[in-house]
C-alpha cells in the first residue's frame, strides 16, 4: 500500500474548508500542529509524520483507504521517506510504513470493537 501526497492535500483540504468549515488557525489548535506546517500539507509540500497524519484523519474523519494511491501513479511516501538514498531503502521504507499504517488501522479496529463491547 501506497499513500499519495496528492490525495493527503487535497482530502485535508476539502474535508477542512467544506466538510468542517474551519480555518488552519482551528484546525491547528485542536490538532496542535502548527499552522504553517498545516498549510504546507494542505498545499502538497510537506509529508506528514505518521503522528501527524493519525491526528488529521481523527480531526477530519477519513481513513487510508481514502489516501490510498491508486496502482498506476508515482508512489509517494510519508516524511521519513525523504531520508532514503537508494531504491532498495525506498522499497524498505514503503513496506516499514505500510506495516506502520495497518497496525494503526488494526489498532482502531480493536479500539472500535473494544468500545462497541463494552457498551453492550
Amino acid at each position: 500500500m501506497s499513500i499519495s501526497l496528492t490525495k493527503i492535500s487535497g482530502i485535508i483540504h476539502h474535508k477542512r474548508k467544506n466538510v468542517r468549515k474551519i480555518t488552519l488557525e482551528e484546525l491547528s489548535r485542536e490538532t496542535n500542529i502548527n499552522k504553517d506546517t498545516l498549510s504546507r500539507i494542505e498545499n502538497g509540500r510537506f509529508y506528514p509524520s505518521i503522528e501527524q497524519m493519525n491526528t488529521l484523519m481523527e480531526a477530519l474523519s477519513f481513513s487510508l483507504k481514502d489516501i490510498e494511491e491508486n496502482p498506476d501513479e508515482k508512489k509517494v511516501f510519508l516524511a521519513m521517506m525523504g531520508s532514503a538514498t537508494t531504491e532498495n531503502e525506498r522499497v524498505n521504507f514503503d513496506k516499514m510504513i505500510s506495516m506502520m499504517l495497518c497496525l494503526r488501522k488494526h489498532d482502531r479496529l480493536r479500539k472500535s470493537q473494544g468500545e462497541e463491547m463494552t457498551s453492550c
